[in-house]
């Protein structure tokens, strides 16, 4: 089940907040509002696509202060900022802290939206990549020493003599390896497996198999 998309709007200034959440309200996602970084810290949590909308100038932490927090602590969260005019320079630092856009009071509610709906695209894509690292890496780490040997083998596209005469094994004992494995992963075929594990048969990388399984 997709995970529910979240903009997050963190501005001390109520009215400003206030139109965005109306102006907001046809994108699919969930907008949530805050008037301090303290506020979003205490109910932020990293469970799905999202997009952060921060005011530089805020009682308490600055947008600045949360930016570099949020490097401190390796979250990713893409993150737009606003600014007052004379503080476009405050901005471009935000920037190199991880910010992905500024807009200067007053600003086009439309160009937000747009770089919204953007950002939430890009992350939604990455916690669908996230989410199917963890299932291969899961996959994977079911696998025996000898199972993983297999198939780091038909990944390069070997036959089962070859594997056979590289592992000192009986062609029926690679093909029991074989079986095995590919049940655990839950393909029929080389085609199957370099799918699941979203390698190009052209351009094979098969050191990828390695860090995820128990050897």
């Amino acid at each position: 089940m997709p995970k529910t998309r979240i903009v997050y709007l963190v501005d001390d200034d109520s009215a400003l907040v206030e139109a965005l959440v109306h102006f907001m309200a046809p994108l699919e996602a969930k907008i949530l509002a805050f008037g301090s970084a303290e506020k979003f810290l205490a109910h932020y949590q990293p469970t799905g696509p999202a997009c952060l909308v921060l005011d530089i100038k805020l009682p308490g932490m600055g947008g600045l202060e949360l930016l570099k927090l949020f490097s401190q602590r390796k979250i990713q969260i893409p993150t737009i900022v606003l600014t007052g005019h004379g503080d476009v320079k405050t901005a471009v630092s935000a920037m190199r802290n991880g910010a992905i856009q500024f807009f200067e009071k007053p600003f086009s509610s439309f160009s937000l939206m747009e770089e919204v709906k953007i950002a939430l695209s890009n992350d939604e894509r990455k916690w669908t990549c996230r989410t199917v690292d963890m299932l291969v890496k899961q996959k994977l780490s079911a696998l025996k020493k000898g199972e993983l040997d297999v198939m780091l083998r038909v990944v390069k596209g070997k036959t089962n003599v070859q594997i056979a005469a590289e592992l000192g094994l009986s062609v029926r004992g690679v093909e029991a390896r074989r079986s095995k494995a590919y049940a655990k992963l839950s393909v029929k075929s080389r085609t199957q497996l370099l799918q699941f594990l979203n390698l190009d048969a052209l351009m094979i990388d098969s050191d990828s198999l390695c860090p995820a399984a128990n050897i």
